[in-house]
């Protein structure tokens, strides 16, 4: 966990300003940095507040809810959830989670349905094919 993640997590906690959950997510490790983007889009595509670098996607569903998806140490990705209350109740938890639910599974299938491949592909040009060129000069 990078040290700007664990400060942001200590003030939250310090400050007592909402209940955290955390979760495994069902996917691979190794396919877990190629879901990143298609969870970004998901979320922009539902109409939820989003920003994602290499690492994370924050997503804010609403001003009560934060989502965190983002990759173990392990390469595994975790999803933590914080609620802006925190006496939240069992109710809110279930709420919260079915939401983060519903946004990784629009992201899987965004990821099947444009088919992108879970490792890099490089695409060497194409190398120059022989000439020659003549230059007369007067």
């Amino acid at each position: 966990m990078n040290f700007v993640r664990q400060m942001i997590f200590m003030v939250c906690i310090l400050a007592g300003c909402g209940t955290l959950r955390y979760y495994p997510m069902p996917i691979p490790a190794g396919e877990a940095p190629a879901i990143m983007p298609s969870i970004a889009t998901a979320a922009s595509n539902l109409g939820y507040r989003q920003w994602s670098s290499v690492n994370e996607v924050h997503v804010s569903p609403n001003v009560t809810l934060d989502l965190f998806y983002h990759l173990g140490d392990d390469g595994s990705l975790k999803l933590t959830m914080m609620l802006k209350d925190k006496n939240a109740s069992e109710q809110d938890i279930a709420a919260g989670k079915a939401t983060a639910d519903q946004l990784f599974g629009q992201a899987v299938a965004l990821r099947r349905a444009t088919g992108f491949p879970s490792t890099t592909v490089v695409v060497q040009p194409e190398a120059p094919k022989p000439g020659f060129q003549i230059n007369i000069g007067r």
